[in-house]
């Protein structure tokens, strides 16, 4: 099944055990975290979510030392429109699946590692479900105490995004890989006006375009806003962001979102994809700079391989007035 941008962004960037670790330990607190030994976080192969939901739900499994003993870490993305009433039994068929997974790859062991699961969400009304399986189970008060021997008992930990909201996102602890794709996660399908939400993500953005490691991830961020708020908004606010991002000379920041741009445009890897998606940008900035385009500059676009789309995307980001861009399509 199609991964959904939600889905894409959530394991590019927390399949990285580095970024995995981050996750864990602030949803579970610095208590267990103390206990958990993350030079060892590795990435196992493999999903455990049931086919029929994974337009709804994605996983990513590690495994480390806690305690100086084995256990796994389930870290599931939620995204449906409201809180899974029944996560808890979704989480523990999907911990069963895990365990039998173990148990067949190491047939000698008589014990279990235990599983911790970890819940991403960012569905619109924050998560209103219980996160213990024994609130599943319809029994009354005086019953429940007698029985409790009888009751599965466990919990997931649950990082609710839209209850923590925006600001504390901002300045979470954590790295600014982490901060973006969850404010991307949170804000991205908003009605919040894409340049505004970027312009109060320029000092983050900043942060992440003069850091090697962080780049990747603000180019997956950007990507990420282009396929759910769609190109119309997408350029536009982009190319403002740009010309403000000039103004403040953040070199590095212009570099990453001018190389994110060139990529852009791509079907499948297939250059006349890349190709046709670059003109389109070229002839959206014209546009917005200069009003209707010469005939002439269209009939050069239409015949530009893209080495010349990508020149002539830069000179247009690069000159505030766009008059260098203008002039090497017009050969002037």
């Amino acid at each position: 099944m199609t991964e959904t941008p939600h889905d894409a962004l959530f394991k590019a960037v927390f399949s990285e055990p580095a970024r995995a670790a981050e996750a864990v330990a602030f949803t579970l607190g610095p208590e267990i975290a103390r206990l958990i030994d993350f030079s060892t976080l590795r990435l196992v192969d493999g999903s455990f979510v049931d086919e029929d939901l994974r337009g709804h739900h994605t996983d990513l499994l590690f495994t480390a030392q806690l305690a100086g003993c084995p256990v796994f870490f389930h870290l599931l993305f939620e995204h449906q429109s409201s809180a899974d009433w029944a996560m808890a039994l979704r989480l523990l068929r999907y911990m069963v699946r895990i365990w039998v997974a173990h148990c067949v790859a190491h047939p000698h062991q008589r014990k279990l590692p235990l599983i911790i699961p970890v819940v991403l969400s960012h569905n619109e009304p924050g998560w209103r479900a219980s996160t213990d399986f024994a609130d599943l189970i319809d029994l009354p008060d005086a019953a429940r105490e007698l029985l409790h021997p009888f009751i599965p008992k466990f919990r997931f930990a649950l990082d609710d995004l839209t209850a923590a909201g925006a600001e504390a996102l901002y300045h979470r602890a954590v790295s600014v890989q982490v901060r973006l794709a969850c404010l991307a996660l949170l804000e991205g399908r908003r009605t919040r006006p894409l340049g505004d939400l970027l312009r109060g993500w320029f000092d983050l953005m900043a942060e992440a375009g003069a850091n090697p490691p962080a780049v990747r991830a603000l180019e997956l961020v950007l990507r990420y806003l282009l396929d759910v708020r769609g190109a119309d908004e997408y350029y536009p606010a982009i190319e403002t962001t740009a010309r403000e991002i000039r103004n403040h000379r953040e070199g590095h920041l212009m570099e990453t979102i001018a190389q994110m741009l060139r990529r852009e445009g791509r079907t499948e890897g297939r250059t006349e994809g890349r190709t046709e998606g670059r003109r389109e940008l070229v002839r959206r900035m014209l546009h917005r700079r200069f009003g209707d385009v010469p005939a002439a500059v269209l009939t050069r676009l239409e015949g530009a391989d893209i080495a010349a789309l990508d020149r002539w995307a830069d000179l247009l980001m690069d000159d505030p007035h766009g008059s260098r861009g203008l002039a090497a399509l017009l050969d002037v």
